[in-house]
This record gives structure tokens, C-alpha cells and sequence, in this order.
């Protein structure tokens, strides 16, 4: 794969892993009734009383929405942020498989445990591929962008 289409994929990958990820913002914001709720209609035990629960789901939501909005920046320009791009992947596998171990670990459903860290770590290995694929220069990649 030659260096245009490469960055438009690593592109359209980043721009999709940011959204999703953008959208736990709906958990920090909505009512403590509606995690409650949530957690018994995805068969969880209830949610726990007293502020930790709460706050442990809206930082680690946050903490997503975060990574989404650094994905979205990264994004925009490509060439210029590709180490980084090519760190955040590797990362991501990383995190994929502690999240992995961690929910096997703590008993969550065999759906949570096969969606949550694979896909994060899925996400992190396309990113490393792609960024390490062929010996473009940083000017080869830049002037790809510059064609998009």
C-alpha cells in the first residue's frame, strides 16, 4: 500500500475510533437513575450506593471521551503526528489485553470480555500495521496528505 492510501486509512481509522469514543460522554452526563437501570438491563448486579461507583463510571467514561478527542486531533494531521500514531497503537494493544485479562479476572460476561480488549487491541494492531508498512520518508507521507 503506497503512502496515500495508507493515511487515508489511518485517517478514517483514528476519525472512527475517536467517535466511538467520544461517545461515553453520554455517561458522564446522564443521571445516576439511568446507569442504575443500565447496569441491571446488561444483567449486572446494582449499582452500587455511595459516590465511588459514580464516580469510578463518569472518570473512566471521561477518561474514554478523552482518548476519543486525542484520537480525533491526531487525525487531522496525520504525517505530522505518525510517531505518535504508531505509539498510541502500540498502546492500544497493551491496553487491549490488560483490559482483557482485567474483565476475565473480575468475572465480566463472556460478551463484555470478547468485545472490550480485543477490539482494543484489533484497533491498536491496524494502526501499527499500517504505520510500519513500507519505508516512506515523512516527506513522501506529507506530500500524500497534501493530495487528499
Amino acid at each position: 500500500m503506497s503512502a496515500e492510501p495508507r493515511v487515508a486509512a489511518i485517517r478514517f481509522l483514528l476519525r472512527a475510533f475517536g467517535a466511538v469514543d467520544c461517545l461515553a460522554l453520554i455517561a458522564v452526563l446522564m443521571p445516576r437513575a439511568v446507569i442504575e437501570s443500565a447496569s441491571l438491563r446488561l444483567g449486572f448486579a446494582p449499582f452500587s450506593p455511595g459516590p465511588l461507583a459514580e464516580y469510578l463510571a463518569r472518570s473512566t467514561s471521561l477518561l474514554y471521551a478523552l482518548h476519543g478527542a486525542l484520537m480525533l486531533y491526531v487525525a487531522s494531521d496525520v504525517p505530522r503526528h505518525w510517531g505518535l500514531i504508531r505509539c498510541l497503537g502500540l498502546l492500544a494493544v497493551v491496553h487491549g489485553v490488560l483490559m482483557l485479562m482485567i474483565d476475565v479476572r473480575i468475572g465480566m460476561p463472556g460478551w463484555w470480555c470478547a468485545i472490550e480488549g480485543p477490539t482494543f487491541a484489533a484497533s491498536g494492531i491496524a494502526l501499527w500495521m499500517l504505520t510500519n508498512r513500507g519505508e516512506e520518508t515523512e516527506q513522501e507521507r506529507t506530500e500524500a496528505t497534501e493530495n487528499l
